[in-house]
Order: C-alpha cells, then sequence, then structure tokens
C-alpha cells in the first residue's frame, strides 16, 4: 500500500525511547505535519511513512511508521532500523523528521528511466529504457537530418528503426498506421458528400508541382481547390495554410468512384442487351 510523503515534517521526541521500542511521541503542535498512517501489521501494510530521528551528536536511524492517528504526537507500530541503519536509543529532544532517503529516489526512478547515450556528431540518441540488462526500448535518435523513434536494447544500441520525421523536408515514414477511429460504432450521422461530387472531383487543381522550401517536385493536390468540393478533408491551421487529410479523401473518392463505375457497367449492360435484341430484329 502506499507510502505517504508531506512536506517539511519536523518535530521533537517527546520522551526517550530505547533501541527496542515500538512508538515514539513527538510534540503534538507539530504531529499534524506528518502524515495519517493505518499500518497495524507489516505482513498486511496499508498507509505508512518514514520517520529519520536524529540525536545531538549527529547519531541518526531510519524507522517505517505504521500508525499515528489525526491531532495525535504517538508514532506507533515502528520497524525500526531500516535501510541500512542500525536501531538505537534517543533522548528526549532528538529531531524527529520525514525526510526522502536514498531507497525513495530509487524507487521513484525503478521500472522505467531516462538517459541521454553517448552522443556523436551524427547520431546523437535520447532513450527511455527498462531496467535490466538487454530489456527492448524507445529511442529517439538523430540521423542524416532525420528524427527517429527506434526499439533499442537498452544499452544505447539501435534495433529497429520504426519511426522516422524528416526535419527538412517535413517527410514522415513508419512500418505501418493502424487506426481504430473508423470503427462505425464511433460515427453517426452519415451524409453523401454535398453536391456532384464525382464530377466535382474532375474540378479539383491536381497534378506534380514544386515545394517551394525544398524544391522538390511531388504529386498532390491544392487545398483551396479540393475544399470547394471535399471541405471536411481541408484543415486550416493556425498559421492560415491549409492541409489536406489525403488518405481520407483519397478512399471517398475511389468508392464514390466505384459506385458510379457500378452504375455505368449497368447503363452499360442495358444498352448491350437493348442493341442485341435490335440486331436480332434485323
Amino acid at each position: 500500500m502506499p507510502q505517504k510523503l508531506s512536506n517539511n515534517a519536523r518535530a521533537k521526541l517527546q520522551g526517550s525511547i530505547t533501541a527496542v521500542s515500538t512508538s515514539l511521541t513527538v510534540e503534538a503542535g507539530m504531529a499534524d505535519l506528518f502524515p495519517v498512517a493505518n499500518t497495524a501489521l507489516w505482513s498486511a501494510p496499508g498507509d505508512w511513512f518514514k520517520a529519520t530521528i536524529i540525536d545531538t551528536a549527529g547519531n541518526y536511524e531510519i524507522a517505517y511508521v505504521g500508525t499515528r492517528a489525526g491531532g495525535s504526537g504517538t508514532f506507533s507500530v515502528l520497524d525500526r532500523g531500516k535501510e541500512g541503519t542500525t536501531a538505537r536509543s534517543f533522548a528526549a529532544g532528538s529531531t524527529v523528521m520525514l525526510a526522502p532517503t536514498a531507497l525513495d529516489i530509487q524507487n521513484a526512478l525503478a521500472g522505467v528511466f531516462s538517459y541521454i547515450a553517448t552522443v556523436s556528431g551524427t547520431d546523437p540518441k535520447h532513450e527511455m529504457s527498462k531496467t535490466g540488462s538487454g530489456a527492448a526500448a524507445a529511442m529517439w535518435h538523430m540521423a542524416g537530418g532525420k528524427m527517429t523513434l527506434a526499439q533499442s536494447d537498452g544499452s544505447g544500441n539501435v534495433l529497429t528503426d520504426r519511426f522516422t520525421f524528416d526535419q527538412t523536408s517535413g517527410d514522415f515514414s513508419a512500418a505501418g498506421f493502424n487506426l481504430t477511429s473508423s470503427d462505425e460504432r464511433l460515427k453517426d450521422d452519415w451524409r453523401a458528400p454535398a453536391g456532384d461530387f464525382v464530377a466535382g472531383l474532375a474540378s479539383v487543381k491536381a497534378g506534380v508541382y514544386r515545394r517551394k522550401h525544398s524544391g522538390r517536385r511531388e504529386p498532390g493536390v491544392s487545398a483551396q481547390s479540393l475544399r470547394e468540393v471535399l471541405p471536411e478533408a481541408v484543415v486550416e491551421g493556425d498559421d492560415g495554410f491549409l492541409t489536406v487529410a489525403y488518405g481520407q479523401a483519397a478512399l471517398l473518392a475511389a468508392v464514390a468512384l466505384a459506385k458510379e463505375n457500378l452504375q455505368l457497367r449497368g447503363a452499360l449492360a442495358a444498352l448491350e442487351e437493348r442493341l442485341a435484341r435490335l440486331e436480332a430484329r434485323a
């Protein structure tokens, strides 16, 4: 169960304790700076907190406090001599305080830790790793102007690149994209695209253009032009520039063209049947 913490918890020991005492008392006026705790048995701990006891000579001990009621200066169910310290006797007037220990810091970092791996001029790395030798981890690293999220070995070495962002061109690539938001159960209010969507597609400005910032030639469409036909596929950013949801727009266009193709095939089949009847009469 949870270890309890509090800020600036410090009080004076009201009476002396021996090395085997399982309770202590601090001045009542300062007691509520410490947490309330409810651990009656350490074999089944509830809420608890740590107390560091320091005498005037600098001797100290870390004890775990099992119980303290609100408003009470009595700390009981003490587990003495913890974290490498030794249970000892303390005189009245010794300081009792709640302070973070080295073990607290280690526990806070246990399980997942972050570190900067060896940095080279061409491939600096930042790895988020589980503790333990050879544990699989995620790593950001830079190479050739590209920021890549990769699987690593937990020791600063790249195993497999998973996602890459090219800061020069703005391109990104990944092994695959799995989107769960297309589930029909998450959607309602279905509507067909406004107007004659397929005819409108023919009016969209499209072709191969040159990117001004990179000079690279790319295929694509004009966002302003597509917005006239399918405004739902065009988003305006905070900077005023327009972005096209290419995948969504392309799939919708493909479905619309497939439906129209089926209609045309049906009409063509009807014409062929009529032509066959006319030829039979002749």
